[in-house]
């Protein structure tokens, strides 16, 4: 490429000035090519670490990523699982609550009876009290009537006893008189009057 580009250079061997000269420049051109050849197995070696440290980096990255991952899943179900055990736990309150207030409503319904039969057994307390004074005065009158009637019963008889005792006397006096005033009748006759008298006893004795 260079002979065509300037063919009158290379025509002639040159002076041994040039040769000089061009060896320098040769030998600079190696070291050149050396440290550039060492800059750039440098190079490639920092490339291939830099690549080795890359890859290390995207593979610990990738790790890192799949463990957040997992923990991130592992979180995620955790808070769905306590998402669920709210939800339910919501649920089981607000059921408490409704079955509190079903017993609050059911207690208080309770007590507002217990309260109307406490008042009724109140009434029904003082209607028997009431009751049993009205039986302990009629008790009372009963026992005050059967007192006099026993009473008047003894008193009755009583009289019935004066009053018959009244009439043998009276009896017995007649049949005597009868008796004095019939002289000439005979002791069969007056043994016969006398046996009204002795029936007379034994009826009173029945009685």
């Amino acid at each position: 490429m260079n002979k065509q580009m300037t063919p009158r250079v290379y025509s002639a061997p040159p002076p041994p000035s040039s040769q000089v000269m061009f060896s320098y420049r040769r030998t600079a051109t190696d070291e050149r090519l050396d440290q550039q050849h060492e800059l750039l197995t440098e190079l490639a070696d920092t490339l291939a670490r830099l690549e080795q440290t890359i890859a290390a980096h995207q593979q610990l990255e990738g790790e890192h990523q799949h463990r957040w991952q997992e923990r991130f899943q592992k979180e995620e179900e955790a808070r769905q699982a306590l998402i669920e055990a709210l939800t339910m736990q919501n649920e089981m309150m607000h059921r408490l609550e409704q079955r509190e207030a079903e017993r609050q409503q059911q207690t208080e319904g309770m007590a507002s009876r217990l309260a109307g039969q406490e008042k009724l057994y109140e009434k029904l307390i003082d209607q028997l009290e009431l009751q049993h004074i009205f039986h302990q005065t009629v008790i009372e009158r009963l026992e005050a009537q059967e007192a006099a009637q026993y009473k008047i019963t003894r008193q009755l008889d009583s009289l019935k006893e004066a009053l018959y005792e009244r009439c043998s006397f009276i009896v017995d006096s007649i049949k005597q008189l009868v008796v004095s005033f019939l002289p000439g009748r005979s002791p069969n006759t007056r043994q016969s009057t006398a046996k009204p008298k002795e029936s007379l006893h034994f009826s009173k004795a029945g009685k």
